[in-house]
């Protein structure tokens, strides 16, 4: 997803955010292996595990699934203007719609943390 704006080449290649939803076992699995990883909720008042609030993985009827989302410049700029929404409040907003079509619990309502720059 990318603005259209006044944005040099650069940023606009790599635009404003990008959403994934991952469910492909081996992958996942790949991911849990990680030592970065954690099973401990990185974001507080959701049941998940993962690496941190913008990349968790949820049970999604009996599937883990992983959500992530990167944030690019343009989104970078956007919080220079006052009220627009952080990453966390994005994030949140993808992940409960998402995990609402695959069936995700624990997941869905509102973060009750949200981190420093978005």
């Amino acid at each position: 997803m990318a603005l259209n704006d006044d944005s040099g080449e650069s940023a606009r290649g790599r635009g404003f955010a990008t959403y994934t939803v991952v469910q492909e076992p081996a992958l996942v699995a790949g991911m849990k292996k990680s030592d970065a990883f954690s099973e401990n909720s990185p974001v507080a008042g959701w049941k998940v595990s993962g690496f941190d609030d913008l990349h968790v993985v949820a049970d999604c009827g009996g599937t883990d699934t992983y959500f992530a989302m990167e944030v690019g410049p343009q989104l970078t700029r956007t919080w220079e203007v006052p009220g627009s929404p952080g990453s966390s409040d994005l994030f949140a907003a993808f992940v409960s719609a998402v995990g609402e079509e695959y069936g995700c619990s624990g997941i869905t309502g509102q973060r009750t943390v949200t981190p420093t720059g978005g």
